[in-house]
């Protein structure tokens, strides 16, 4: 037989002596280029793709790539779809592909790149004879392909390494590995993108057979790492969504022990072997895993694996080369060229004079053949075989990248038992949940095709009664198969694991990832998901809940605390003034998004002591799905792998902007639902800025060919978004009727209305005019001083001036939420890493961070009016008796602030809003801007005021006027 779609066909011959078949030559076939023209096409197409012909043009691809990178290209034009033929130039090296657009919509679908194996052999084997657009038929003829993997993807085939098919090197010299002419395809397939417009940024898989399960595990991971390096160039990196191995040789150790399996059970066909034969096969295997275990896997000893290696294989794979039968498919009995014919009319076809001149393959490359057995020895002598792949696949799902395994069920050589059996044993961080799945039928028209087992991003399949070449043997299943998997290329939050992370990543963000598990934490009654954005060092913790409404149809809406860093919700302003009297604000902190779940009414529970939490039907889930996050890095549970702080909200933002993106794109099921952003105390400053720079994340993108994040809105409560604003109403608060009865001394009034020129003439000069972050920190001190101090002096709490407490009786919730988070069982089920150390509800080093940099001394409005100028909706509501945060202040900088709509905004008088036929608050709105107040609500309004804080966010959620 002399197709050999992996050099292990050859082996099995070589490894026995009573073999009678002729020496090995490869030929796993796969050129990269078939002629279009001969294909079964309708009737008027072959004249139009002939008239489209052009010669081929060579031309040297952006400044910022090697210079020794350069493409030739050959354009055909057809009805349905067009294909193209060419090398991509690596330096010396000419590696040959064709490209073949979708048949159904290649300006949206997919792309996929499809490589046989050998090492050495041609792709001309998938083309031609498994899922290219058209089959050979003779060595004059081809036909229509109904089943061509094109039928939902664009889809090129490679010639590689270079030497192989019509690749070639000017020089004759050899790849000798895989990780080698990893550089290459990495370099080909930037160059394809960039080359190729219309596909910039589209999802990008990876395919192929055989010897592909070592070659595309370390291809994927040399795009992947790449990717950094595109983007420092200015380029666009890569969308690699996943990679698909069919009857793959990624772990070789693995199939030793499978080859006993399949000869000497039922696991495929009936036994094969004697049962001596099946008796000496069981007594080598300990030796034969042991010997393997010492030499190749405790330490890597190249010779000595290599021998391992080859006993292994001649006393295992030896006896099957004696029966007779086909090492690619065991129901299989034939001898030369009879099982599989078409090969060699592939090679005649290939080698005829007028087809070569159609694809445009160089002289240069020579007489074309299907296999190189100068890269085969290559290979063989360097040991690339010998190399464990599956390491690569368990960083692959770490990152995000999806992987298929898929095996036809009567294959011996790379068979479905040795497959399945490293799927199970592979570490991962889904390992457990893995093997926990059991293999279940999979379908097609209503009858059992194979079997199937997954989770999360990895996916292990049979095909029954398929051989090596499963898209030759069984068509329609294997389409089938490709379609679904290309068709579920977005993570589905049901599959994710509850012990365990799912990692996710995109290409567009290097060095950005997420984690995220299922949890029944807080509310058993929706889905929910904890997780953990990383960038790089840094590890900021979220917690997600589906809608309790409608989960598949209700917008997305982020909240977090403010508070500078105080955990959750202490906001700046307030924990300045308890560092200016001498105290530790104690009293007054809570932590992160674990305020607003437990505490703040916000999420779908409330904590009710240390050791319990109570459901909570104002949950702002009702009609929203929701994330809670603890930012920036340092506050929660969030952390940095060396004690790094942010120091910035713009720093902060990025990080946002790109989870933000990361999670749209790889949880379709969300993709361009409606986005709100939310929080209050410090997120008066947070959220302008992460509004701001998710909305010009947009546009980078779209460049990238991904969707653009629906922003709807941004809604701030009791927002610190100006804080010189803030400083008048101190006096206006404490002086007069404004939210409650005047508290202050007529003399203290006084001294506060003397001081406030001063300070707002100090705040103009040093903080707006021109930013001098010393003379505006110092400003800022001296107003808190004068204006603050005399508030502290009373007693009463900061968040609700009608509250007089000491120490926790004001909010005793908070203490009850610092013990239940710190629980070992809590903490397991939500998944806080260990490194996050004990849960604290403050970190300080946050605050001193945002503090030393002026963080808090900017002004927020500005962002907020270019927001509303991009058709942003945003909303501002305070609780009526907040001091820190009051409304006052906040409807001053409303009112203030520059934007197309103010004098209408500013025109518009107070109204009652109401609910239930009772006047809650007042409202003023114009346009896409909306102020509010919540009647009786301190600084926590959802806390204070929970009905009529649910009641305001739905009217706004579902774009409807506060007024009933």
């Amino acid at each position: 037989m002399r197709l050999a779609p992996t050099f292990l066909g050859a082996l099995v011959a070589m490894s026995s002596a009573v073999a009678k078949q002729k020496p090995f030559e490869i030929d796993q076939l796969s050129m990269t280029m078939i002629n279009v023209l001969h294909c079964e096409l309708t009737p008027g197409e072959q004249e139009v793709l002939h008239a489209s012909l052009v010669l081929a043009e060579f031309k040297q691809l952006y400044s910022n790539i090697p210079p020794s990178l350069s493409k030739q290209e050959r354009p055909f034009g057809a009805h349905s779809y067009s294909a193209y033929t060419g090398y991509i130039d690596v330096g010396a090296r000419h590696l040959f592909f064709y490209f073949f657009e979708s048949r159904n919509d290649p300006d949206h679908d997919d792309v996929l790149l499809w490589t046989n194996g050998g090492p050495g052999g041609s792709s001309a084997v998938g083309l031609f004879m498994e899922l290219g657009p058209c089959t050979i038929v003779s060595p004059n003829e081809t036909k229509y392909n109904p089943y061509s993997w094109n039928s939902k993807a664009n889809i090129f085939f490679i010639d590689q390494p270079a030497g192989v098919g019509f690749s070639y090197d000017d020089f004759g010299r050899v790849v000798t590995g895989t990780d080698e002419s990893a550089v290459d395809i990495a370099a080909f397939v930037a160059i394809f993108f960039e080359s190729f417009e219309a596909f910039k940024g589209r999802p990008f898989h990876l395919s192929g057979e055989s010897y592909a399960g070592r070659y595309l595990p370390v291809y994927a991971s040399a795009i992947y790492d790449q990717n950094v390096i595109l983007e420092e160039k200015g380029l666009t990196p890569i969308n690699l969504k996943s990679i698909a191995i069919g009857n793959g040789a990624t772990d070789f150790f693995a199939l030793f022990r499978s080859y006993l399996n399949i000869q000497c059970t039922n696991a495929s066909v009936e036994p094969l072997q004697s049962i001596s034969a099946c008796v000496r096969m069981r007594i080598v295997i300990p030796r034969c895993e042991a010997w393997v275990k010492s030499s190749c896997i405790d330490v890597f000893d190249q010779m000595d694996c290599d021998a391992a290696f080859q006993y292994c294989f001649a006393e295992i794979a030896g006896p099957y080369a004696a029966l007779g039968r086909n090492s690619y498919d065991m129901t299989m009995v034939c001898e030369a060229d009879d099982c599989y014919p078409e090969e060699a009319f592939v090679q005649d076809y290939l080698r005829r004079e007028d087809i070569r001149l159609k694809i445009g393959a160089d002289e240069a490359a020579g007489n074309y053949s299907m296999g190189s057995p100068a890269i085969f020895q290559a290979f063989w002598a360097s040991g690339d075989q010998l190399h464990l792949n599956q390491r690569y696949v368990a960083e692959l799902l770490e990152r995000g990248v999806r992987v298929l395994i898929y095996a036809g069920t009567y294959d011996f050589i790379c068979n479905w038992i040795g497959n399945e059996r490293w799927t199970l044993n592979m570490p991962w961080s889904g390992q457990e949940e893995f093997k926990n799945k059991p293999l279940v039928d999979w379908n097609l028209d209503g009858r059992a095709v194979g079997k199937t087992r997954s989770h999360g991003g990895f996916t292990f399949a049979t095909i029954q009664g398929a051989g090596h070449l499963a898209p030759h043997d069984k068509p329609a299943e294997s389409l089938a198969l490709i379609n679904r998997w290309l068709d579920i290329s977005a993570l589905e939050l049901t599959s994710l694991s509850s012990t365990s992370y799912t990692r996710f990543s995109h290409p567009a963000f290097p060095g950005r990832s997420a984690r995220i598990k299922k949890s029944d934490f807080c509310d058993g009654g929706v889905d929910a998901y904890t997780g953990y954005i990383d960038v790089g060092a840094r590890h900021l913790f979220f917690y997600f809940f589906e809608s309790r409404g409608n989960p598949d149809k209700d917008d997305v809406l982020l909240w977090t605390n403010g508070g500078d860093a105080l955990c959750d919700e202490l906001s700046r302003t307030c924990k300045l003034i308890f560092k200016l009297k001498g105290q530790a604000d104690r009293r007054q902190s809570a932590c992160s998004w674990n305020w607003a779940v437990m505490v703040g009414n916000i999420g779908p529970c409330r904590i009710a002591s240390p050791n319990e939490t109570k459901y909570n039907p104002y949950s702002w889930n009702s009609n929203a799905n929701i994330f809670f996050i603890d930012q920036p890095v340092g506050v929660g549970f969030s952390y940095a792998d060396y004690g790094e702080a942010v120091s910035t909200t713009e720093e902060a933002a990025v990080d946002i902007a790109a989870f933000v993106a990361t999670f749209f794109e790889r949880f379709d099921k969300f993709k361009g639902r409606g986005f709100h952003l939310s929080g209050e105390s410090y997120g008066g400053r947070y959220l302008p800025v992460y509004g701001s720079v998710i909305h010009d994340q947009n546009a980078v993108l779209k460049e990238k060919g991904l969707a653009p994040i629906n922003l709807k809105s941004i809604a701030i409560g009791n927002g610190a978004t100006d804080f010189f604003a803030l400083m008048r109403s101190y006096h206006t608060v404490q002086c007069s009727n404004a939210s409650v009865d005047a508290f202050q001394p007529i003399s203290t009034c006084v001294r506060m209305r003397q001081a406030i020129p001063r300070c707002e003439r100090w705040a103009k000069s040093a903080c707006v005019d021109v930013h001098d972050q010393m003379g505006c920190s110092a400003a800022f001190e001296f107003c808190a001083t004068e204006l603050m101090i005399p508030y502290i002096s009373s007693g009463r709490n900061g968040y609700d001036m009608t509250m007089v407490c000491e120490q926790d009786l004001c909010y005793p919730e908070q203490a009850y939420m610092e013990s239940y988070l710190n629980r070992k069982h809590i903490r397991q089920e939500i998944g806080a890493d260990e490194a996050a150390g004990n849960y604290s509800m403050i970190s300080w080093k946050v605050n001193s961070a945002f503090w030393a940099h002026g963080d808090a001394l900017y002004q927020n409005q500005h962002y907020v009016a270019e927001l509303l100028e991009r058709g942003v909706r945003v909303l501002v509501y305070v609780g009526t008796y907040d001091f820190v945060c009051n409304w006052v202040g906040n409807e001053r900088w409303t009112l203030d602030m520059p934007w197309s709509g103010q004098e209408e905004f500013q025109k518009k008088p107070l109204e009652d809003w109401t609910l239930d036929g009772r006047a809650v608050g007042k409202t003023r709105s114009y346009g896409a801007f909306t102020f509010a107040t919540i009647n009786g609500a301190g600084h926590l309004a959802p806390h204070d005021k929970p009905a009529e804080s649910l009641a305001m966010i739905n009217r706004w959620l579902a774009e409807e006027s506060l007024l009933e």
